[in-house]
């Protein structure tokens, strides 16, 4: 029987954690970092976004697989437009 090595998750960042309402959907890219210091790639977990288009709190809910096991989810805000509007 061979066994299977499960390494461990340091850190799990997202690159924004507030967002202006624009209408758009907001995708904050993850940073996953194992207890080596080491960047995990996409290949090593799966990213799912829900309530990111609208103002209030959003989830980011993320998936460890391969060598790395389990989910956890983080937040982000939705804030209202402040209403500036920028000069081109």
């Amino acid at each position: 029987m061979k066994i299977k090595k499960i390494h461990k998750i340091k850190s799990i960042t997202l690159s924004k954690t507030k967002y202006e309402y624009s209408g758009k959907l907001n995708k904050p890219t993850v940073k996953i970092t194992n207890s080596k210091g080491s960047l995990l790639t996409k290949n090593d977990f799966s990213v799912s976004y829900k309530k990111n288009k609208n103002v209030g709190t959003a989830t980011v809910t993320i998936t460890l697989k391969g060598n790395y096991q389990g989910t956890t989810n983080k937040t982000f805000k939705i804030v209202p437009d402040s209403g500036r509007k920028t000069e081109k």
